[in-house]
C-alpha cells in the first residue's frame, strides 16, 4: 500500500510541494544559491602535506636567494652587499624577503596540530617570528654598508632560520638541495605530499 499523503487544512501534499520546487526556484526575484569556493580556508585548516606542496617550492626560491645574499656578504665588498640587500628586500611582492614573510608564515601556520590553537601558540610560528627578527636585524646591518656587521648579522639570522627550517621539516640552509631554486619539490616529498 502507498504511504498516505500528509496534508494540513490549508496545505498541499508533501509530494506536490517537491514537484513545484523546480518551478519556484526558476522564478524571477528568487536568489540563486551560493556555492563555496572550496579554497584554502574552506576547511579552516590545511593539512601539512598540502602545505608542503603549496609552500615548499616558494621557500626553495627564497632560501636560494638567502644563500646568494650570504655569498655576497662573505665577499666583504660593501657596495655589492648593499646592492644585494636592495634586491633581497625590494618592495616588489616577488622579492625574496616578501616571499619569506608570506610563504614562511603560511607554512608555519600549516603545522597546527589542533584547530583550536591560535597561530601564536604554534611552535613553528614562534620560530618564524624569531627568524623574521633575525632577518630584520640582517636588513639593518646590510643597509649600514658595514661588511663586518652584515657578516655577523647573517650568521645570527642563519641560526634563527635553521631553527625555523627544522620546525617546518626543511633541511638546514647549508643543504645542497637548495642549489636549484626552480625545483618545486627539492626534498624527499614522500607520496603523501605529491
Amino acid at each position: 500500500s502507498a504511504a498516505p499523503l500528509i496534508t494540513g487544512a490549508n496545505s498541499l501534499p508533501r509530494r506536490a510541494l517537491f514537484a513545484l520546487l523546480p518551478a519556484a526556484l526558476a522564478m524571477p526575484g528568487v536568489p540563486a544559491p551560493a556555492y563555496a569556493s572550496g579554497g584554502a580556508t574552506a576547511g579552516k585548516t590545511t593539512s601539512i602535506p598540502r602545505a608542503k606542496v603549496r609552500y615548499y617550492g616558494r621557500m626553495s626560491q627564497v632560501l636560494n636567494a638567502y644563500r646568494e645574499l650570504g655569498k655576497v656578504i662573505a665577499s666583504g665588498d660593501a657596495a655589492a652587499i648593499k646592492k644585494a640587500g636592495k634586491a633581497f628586500w625590494s618592495s616588489s611582492e616577488e622579492a625574496p624577503a616578501e616571499e619569506l614573510k608570506s610563504a614562511g608564515y603560511l607554512l608555519a601556520v600549516a603545522f597546527k596540530i589542533d584547530s583550536k590553537i591560535p597561530p601564536d601558540k604554534i611552535p613553528a610560528v614562534k620560530d618564524y617570528k624569531k627568524m623574521m627578527g633575525g632577518v630584520e636585524k640582517l636588513k639593518a646591518a646590510v643597509s649600514s654598508g658595514k661588511a663586518a656587521d652584515a657578516a655577523k648579522a647573517y650568521a645570527a639570522s642563519t641560526d634563527f632560520l635553521n631553527l625555523y627550517l627544522d620546525a617546518v621539516e626543511l633541511p638546514a640552509i647549508g643543504d645542497s638541495r637548495y642549489d636549484n631554486p626552480d625545483t618545486a619539490c627539492f626534498f624527499q616529498c614522500g607520496e603523501e605530499a605529491r
